[in-house]
């Protein structure tokens, strides 16, 4: 799915994770963090246990603002994001999804 924008759209990362092993999943995180910081993202939500209001939830969510979808796009594909990326896989599965958004 192609995502656009416009310049005024902020870009969300939506994560859903189902973490196998929560010590070596610390690796991961050691290494994304500072790698969403460095992309100018921030944590509105980190990590949390969803309350299914309607459906099955399951897993944990986290939800990553950047100031742009660029940005957003770009922390993804950076060199930082993917040595993280790479200390996560067989630890944990992960769904993102890029979504854009107009701040209020």
């Amino acid at each position: 799915m192609d995502v656009t924008s416009n310049a005024q759209e902020r870009g969300y990362i939506y994560v859903e994770m189902e973490i196998r092993d929560r010590e070596r999943f610390k690796e991961y995180t050691a290494l994304s963090a500072p790698a969403v910081r460095a992309a100018g993202g921030r944590y509105i939500v980190a990590g949390v246990t969803p309350e299914a209001l309607e459906g099955e939830g399951s897993g944990r969510i986290a939800v990553v603002e950047f100031p742009t979808v660029a940005q957003a796009r770009a922390f993804y594909h950076s060199a930082e994001y993917q040595a993280a990326r790479q200390r996560r896989l067989g630890v944990a599965e992960f769904r993102m999804l890029l979504l854009p958004g107009t701040p209020p």
